[in-house]
């Protein structure tokens, strides 16, 4: 008895071309094309002096990084430390005339005290500062 294998037939297989673009991509601007437009400086709008940053912390080593950071920026800290290392910076940078926050309720917030609420020394810091014309040019704290 023979066998007889039947061939399988040939299929071609075709990729599908890929459509056509919809629209041609845009042209890179040339040098002298600006990416952007930057408007004109406004009189409503002040001009860029820099932000000014408020400090009141415990730690002289991190703002005396951002200090040195922020400067390359034109941006100035109020340094007001109220660590007690704050002494050996130069200058120093202890806090003077600063109002409510002190070393003993700066970090709890007066919450050791009997009945203690955080609340109450955010609020008197709140009306405080909220008139102080120094504070009022601060940016960021």
């Amino acid at each position: 008895s023979t066998v007889q294998l039947h061939e399988q037939p040939k299929i071609e297989t075709q990729l599908p071309t890929p459509p056509e673009p919809v629209t041609t991509p845009e042209a890179p601007p040339s040098p002298s094309q600006p990416f952007h437009m930057i408007p004109e400086p406004s009189s409503e709008i002040p001009a860029y002096s820099g932000y000014t940053f408020w400090s009141s912390d415990f730690h002289i080593s991190p703002i005396a990084d951002l200090k040195d950071i922020f400067a390359q920026f034109k941006m100035d800290v109020i340094d007001q430390s109220l660590s007690g290392h704050c002494k050996i910076m130069k200058p120093p940078t202890c806090q003077k005339g600063l109002k409510v926050l002190n070393q003993k309720n700066g970090i709890e917030l007066d919450t050791r005290k009997k009945n203690g609420c955080p609340n109450n020394v955010k609020r008197d810091f709140f009306n405080a500062y909220k008139d102080d014309k120094p504070f009022k040019n601060v940016d960021a704290f």
